[in-house]
């Protein structure tokens, strides 16, 4: 049965427009699934938060996108599921949010 890596959703982005966090081997290491979710704020109308995976957390090229999610209304949670181990996975705000901000949480499983 899987398990939980983490004992509850981590926030990882808070009430903001743009901005990235990257997530490192000592969670991706045991991860076989993660779900992201966004809650685009009140007063949204666009945005993007793309996920993805590069071997080192400072990489200076592309990374490799594994999913998106796209902001469909305000007020509203977005969610995408990626499974697979990794060593560093990156969620970033590909597209700034408008009018407002976005939370964005990931929940790891092992």
């Amino acid at each position: 049965m899987p398990r939980k890596i983490n004992p509850d959703t981590q926030p990882v982005l808070t009430a903001v427009a743009s901005g990235s966090y990257v997530i490192g081997e000592d969670i991706g290491a045991n991860c076989t699934s993660m779900m992201i979710y966004a809650d685009f704020g009140a007063g949204t109308s666009a945005g993007v938060i793309t996920i993805e995976d590069a071997p080192v957390p400072a990489y200076p090229g592309t990374w490799a996108q594994q999913a998106t999610i796209s902001w469909s209304a305000a007020s509203k949670i977005g969610s995408a599921l990626v499974t697979g181990n990794f060593i560093n996975r990156r969620i970033r705000i590909s597209t700034n949010i408008v009018g407002g901000t976005v939370n964005v949480y990931y929940q790891a499983v092992g």
